[in-house]
Order: structure tokens, then C-alpha cells, then sequence
């Protein structure tokens, strides 16, 4: 997949699941090159839903699972 129809995807994705109250998603950011990893990254630190992302633990995923926390109110 490539970054822009990822981050298409995940914005929808975001915007359910602020109209449903949550606030934690997880997203598969894969291994592979990095690019879609980084592409992720650069688009959840500039979404006004997003308050942190970060990398799931080694044991869960690691850096191929990023972990959003919504924005509350």
C-alpha cells in the first residue's frame, strides 16, 4: 500500500473512531522499507484527532504496530 492511500484510509478510520468515543486505536504500519511507517507517523503528528502515537511494544508488534490516543472533549 502505498502512503497516500494509507493515510486516506486512516483518516476515515480516526474520524469513526472519535464518533464512537474512542480513544486508542491501534494501526498495522508493517515492516518492510520504512516509508509507510514514516508516512504514518509524519500524518498522525499534524491530525487534530491525534494527542501521541507511538510504537507498540517489541512483544505485541514493535514498530510494525503504531498506537494512536485520541483527543478527548
Amino acid at each position: 500500500m502505498h502512503v497516500e492511500e494509507a493515510t486516506e484510509r486512516l483518516d476515515k478510520y480516526l474520524d469513526q473512531a472519535a464518533l464512537t468515543n474512542q480513544t486508542r486505536i491501534r494501526c498495522d504500519s508493517w515492516h518492510g522499507t520504512g516509508a509507510l511507517r514514516k508516512g504514518i507517523a509524519e500524518f498522525l503528528r499534524g491530525h487534530p484527532l491525534v494527542e501521541s502515537s507511538s510504537y507498540e511494544s517489541e512483544e505485541h508488534g514493535g514498530r510494525a504496530i503504531t498506537v494512536v490516543d485520541l483527543r478527548t472533549g
